[in-house]
């Protein structure tokens, strides 16, 4: 049986290349893009007392879409 596709918090700074303390600020304020655009940050889809929980597929999502931005 495969793992699940999840990710807590430690997990989805580390897939994203910043500080977990960037993705408490990112959850309340939103994403800059490098274009100035701000677009908000996935809603975990849980949120245990020791973390929230995201889906990997949705952090990839993000992580692409942030590189995306850097490279135009």
């Amino acid at each position: 049986m495969a793992a699940p596709d999840l990710l807590g918090l430690a997990e989805t700074a580390e897939m994203l290349g910043v500080e977990r303390q960037r993705i408490g600020r990112w959850r309340r304020l939103g994403v800059v893009l490098p274009d100035g655009r701000r677009v908000p940050f996935p809603e975990p889809i849980a949120e245990l007392r020791a973390t929230p929980v995201w889906r990997g597929s949705t952090i990839r999502a993000l992580r692409d879409q942030l590189r995306s931005a850097r490279e135009t």
